[in-house]
């Protein structure tokens, strides 16, 4: 798999917490510390692949668009929303990803965001996962 580059993240406006904040309440969520973080980091633009050619992450605004849920916030798709990924709160400091085929729940493909982006640089890639 390709390396991350600068060229895959577009970071347009920095982003505060409490913008991402109050996204995740009006999408009947909570914004946990590390999708704090990972909003510092990117900033409100989103990113193209982060070493997945296929996975786009969502700009803020994007992520504002979408309609409330009990099953997370979605957050990024792969090919064209062929499946999307949801944020999902675990704790006040972690939320985990879920794969979102539109067709049964969403199924965690594995323990942690911070888990899900180190993936991506990785061999074992949950961006695929059906575990």
């Amino acid at each position: 798999m390709a390396r991350m580059s600068p060229r895959d993240v577009k970071p347009f406006v920095p982003v505060a917490a409490h913008e991402v904040q109050a996204v995740f309440a009006r999408l009947g969520s909570v914004a946990t510390l590390d999708v704090l973080a990972f909003y510092a980091a990117l900033g409100a633009g989103g990113a193209d692949g982060l070493g997945e050619p296929l996975l786009e992450v969502w700009s803020l605004q994007q992520v504002a668009g979408q309609e409330r849920s009990d099953r997370g916030v979605l957050f990024a798709d792969f090919l064209i929303s062929s499946h999307e990924y949801r944020l999902v709160r675990i704790d006040d400091a972690q939320s985990a990803v879920c794969i979102d085929h539109h067709d049964n729940a969403p199924l965690r493909t594995g323990p942690t965001l911070e888990a899900f982006l180190i993936s991506l640089e990785s061999d074992e890639n949950f961006v695929h996962a059906f575990r």
